[in-house]
């Protein structure tokens, strides 16, 4: 847990406790809930291909989501850090809710959030200093 926290922005880590059962796939996970971000869960796994194959199963379930932009609407795609693909972005309504995943191959985290709203604007400005942190 304590090697997961290293990858959580230092503003969330105090509000992040260990969960079980979050995803049978990952080592260890966090949630961390703020009024802005009532779930946000942390998820860290043993190696790339197993984040990814989870990653990959949430795409496929979720085919609506063919847009351009997380910042508008459900989509999905690659994003950057420093001009390097680092990881995959996915942003759907769940449950009438704006859900943000994200993966990053960097440190086999894969992180999920849900806005306490409908706006994917909020959400996907919040996900910018969510990381995780390499």
């Amino acid at each position: 847990v304590d090697a997961l926290l290293l990858h959580v922005p230092e503003s969330l880590r105090d509000l992040c406790r260990t969960v079980t059962r979050a995803d049978l796939a990952a080592t260890v996970a966090v949630n961390c809930a703020t009024p802005e971000m009532p779930v946000t869960t942390y998820l860290q796994y043993a190696d790339q291909a197993t984040m990814t194959r989870v990653y990959d199963a949430l795409v496929a379930a979720h085919a609506e989501a063919t847009g351009s932009s997380c910042q508008m609407e459900p989509g999905e795609g690659p994003y950057t850090v420093d001009g390097i693909e680092v990881g995959r972005l996915l942003c759907v309504l769940q449950d009438d809710v704006a859900t943000i995943y994200w993966t990053d191959e960097r440190v086999s985290i894969m992180g999920r959030a849900q806005a306490a709203n409908r706006s994917f604007a909020g959400l996907y400005a919040w996900w910018l200093e969510a990381g995780p942190l390499p």
